[in-house]
């Protein structure tokens, strides 16, 4: 399994409208062949995990391609416009699972 993650800030004031557009990407990555998406709010401060769950790194290229064509760039675009953030404000990691309890 390889985890895409995602680690930004998101401002207080949006985080009602935050979760609702990522309730809709996710919908929309499910769609398109990922197999699980969490997001993970702080306790304290404004930095938010967003993880993105592939069965392999293949399959992130050809997910990324079909949520594209699923309305993806227009949701990332309004995600931009209302986070405030520029792309190179995010940083990406992408992690192979090294142990999982479901296969224990």
């Amino acid at each position: 399994m390889i985890v895409k993650c995602y680690r930004y800030r998101v401002r207080p004031n949006v985080v009602a409208e935050y979760l609702q557009l990522q309730r809709r990407v996710a919908e929309v990555f499910g769609q398109a062949g990922c197999l699980r998406s969490l997001i993970l709010r702080p306790q304290n401060g404004e930095e938010w995990l967003d993880l993105m769950f592939f069965q392999s790194e293949e399959q992130i290229g050809e997910v990324e391609r079909r949520a594209e064509e699923l309305g993806a760039g227009e949701l990332y675009e309004r995600f931009l416009r209302l986070t405030g953030l520029q792309s190179d404000e995010i940083e990406q990691q992408v992690y192979v699972c090294a142990v999982d309890s479901d296969d224990l």
